[in-house]
């Protein structure tokens, strides 16, 4: 399972492994493209076009519309010509991920938006699947397949279309068959060395075009890696994806050439717009904070909730879901923390409600009755017609 999820977080992008000089590159294609209709290609657009008729019913796809706005917003920044060939969709999977259809279908798994720490970083990334797209890496990856046929009915299956069927478990967090299934699709959109350092500098290079700063584009892999190392986890270790790929340091030491070369040539960008960034994820951030939670990956996920910390990303909220988290991991020396974090979350304006229940709870088994009734009592204040309404009313009657 381990290396399965370093599959997953790896499933899409990779790293080039030498410096060269910096050169432009321009699309393949015109604007409004589409294939002949005969041919791989066409067929390949087919099974596209019907998994993107699941995908936008899918119950597993986030509609937001402020949120899906802003993030097409993003992708006409950096491709304006192309925009209207893109169609975004933001798909509920806490792992870091996205990946580019060759008919202009782009998904964007719920864990990197979490993951990404400013606009500049999820640009880059978008960036990277648009140089995919515009390379057509996809139809060169499927020409250089000999049983094609073999392959066609590979996609026949329905593995492109798992992702947004509806079979799939609501509880993502648990269902590792899901996540098979994910990751199936995901691999479809797996590349070449050469593939993955032409869309990394496609994608570096459309920044530009944003206003944003190119040097954070490598900055997404440092806190990956350094994610990573908290939960004592090497990210290459037994591998199968990496046998054939260049590891995350190298890619990092090319991204940061590439803008070095960049800026050196023309403007330096300064532009990160983190604050616009979170305003548009804050309405989501409870859903991607219970789906991190429920990966139960403990030491990854108090990496993720601590950096966001430091980054005073919604701290009332950061500080509940820090307490839940030592409250799930259930180590009697963490115990203490999780009273810890649900008092400070207290203090800030954005703490969710549920956080008095909480704190109550701790206090009924302490036998603090008359503390928690207080907090229970600020609960239903903010509750009044909350599900659990009559269990926290026999707690505060219990006590009276």
């Amino acid at each position: 399972m381990k290396n399965f999820l370093i599959f997953l977080l790896c499933s899409v992008l990779s790293v080039s492994s030498h410096a060269y000089e910096f050169k432009r590159l321009t699309p393949d294609f015109s604007a409004n493209y589409t294939p002949e209709l005969s041919g791989t290609e066409a067929g390949l657009w087919m099974q596209m076009d019907e998994a993107e008729k699941n995908i936008k019913h899918s119950p597993l796809r986030i509609n937001n519309d402020n949120l899906n706005v802003y993030l097409n917003s993003i992708l006409c920044r950096l491709s304006e010509e192309y925009c209207a060939d893109f169609r975004i969709y933001i798909i509920r999977n806490p792992y870091f991920n996205a990946t580019m259809a060759p008919n202009g279908m782009m998904q964007i798994w719920s864990g990197l938006l979490l993951r990404a720490r400013n606009e500049a970083q999820l640009a880059t990334v978008i960036g990277h699947e648009i140089g995919h797209y515009l390379k057509q890496h996809s139809l060169k990856r499927f020409n250089d397949i000999n049983a094609k046929s073999s392959f066609m009915s590979f996609l026949s299956l329905g593995i492109a279309g798992a992702v947004a069927t509806g079979n799939l478990s609501a509880d993502i967090g648990s269902a590792a068959s899901d996540l098979t299934q994910l990751g199936l699709m995901a691999s479809i959109f797996s590349y070449s060395r050469d593939n993955e350092r032409e869309a990394d500098q496609y994608g570096i290079q459309l920044l530009e075009n944003a206003g944003l700063d190119n040097r954070e584009a490598a900055k997404i892999w440092e806190n990956l890696i350094a994610e990573k190392e908290a939960a004592d986890e090497d990210i290459s270790s037994g591998s199968v994806f990496f046998a054939s790929h260049p590891d995350p340091g190298e890619r990092i030491i090319n991204l940061n050439n590439h803008a070095n070369a960049i800026n050196q040539a023309g403007k330096i960008f300064t532009n990160t717009n983190s604050g616009i960034y979170w305003q548009n994820i804050k309405p989501i951030l409870p859903l991607l904070y219970q789906d991190e939670l429920n990966l139960r990956q403990f030491k990854q996920s108090e990496y993720v909730f601590k950096s966001l910390l430091k980054d005073d990303i919604s701290p009332g909220l950061t500080h509940f879901y820090l307490g839940e988290l030592y409250r799930l991991n259930g180590e009697d020396e963490q115990q203490h923390l999780v009273k810890s974090h649900y008092q400070q979350s207290i203090n800030y304006p954005d703490h969710p409600s549920e956080v008095y229940r909480s704190l109550g709870l701790i206090e009924y088994k302490s036998r603090n009755f008359s503390k928690a009734k207080e907090y229970f009592t600020s609960y239903l204040d903010k509750n009044p017609e909350a599900n659990d309404k009559e269990m926290i009313e026999f707690y505060m009657n219990f006590g009276a």
